[in-house]
């Protein structure tokens, strides 16, 4: 049994409204590839001045390195900051410290990940934390 014309019709309206708006929103946001921490931090406020922010974060280990910083490998996704929200993105043993000091002022950890050296089976995590609206910026304090 074929559906009625004008459930066809509703279905092909609801499908070419729909798809768009996905597609919208979904092309605004914009991810990093894989990064190191210093390229990160150079294109976190280059996108910082476009207006985006962050809105999920992974971390990777890269054996290629010994020294803690340069060994990490950030993949990151920004979205519009419509909102105007202060955001901050930590590693390491500041996620604990960052966790204890912004979650009582009504940040929230918005998307986090990690991984394990094998080496030295130390895990190490990663994350992006948002500030509510007219909260002040983390300018200055420390991440990494």
């Amino acid at each position: 049994m074929r559906p009625s014309r004008s459930i066809q019709a509703m279905l092909f309206l609801a499908v070419t409204t729909l798809l768009p708006v996905a597609a919208m929103a979904a092309g605004q946001q914009q991810s990093t590839g894989w990064v190191s921490a210093d390229d990160f931090k150079a294109m976190s406020n280059k996108m910082k001045a476009r207006g985006m922010m962050p809105v999920s974060i992974a971390c990777k280990g890269d054996s290629g390195s010994t020294i803690i910083r340069e060994s990490i490998m950030l993949n990151v996704t920004f979205a519009p900051d419509t909102d105007h929200r202060p955001w901050k993105w930590v590693w390491g043993t500041m996620m604990g410290h960052y966790t204890h000091y912004l979650v009582p002022k009504g940040w929230k950890l918005v998307s986090q990940s990690g991984f394990t050296r094998p080496k030295t089976g130390l895990f190490v995590p990663c994350g992006v934390f948002v500030g509510p609206p007219g909260s002040p910026a983390l300018y200055g304090a420390p991440t990494h």
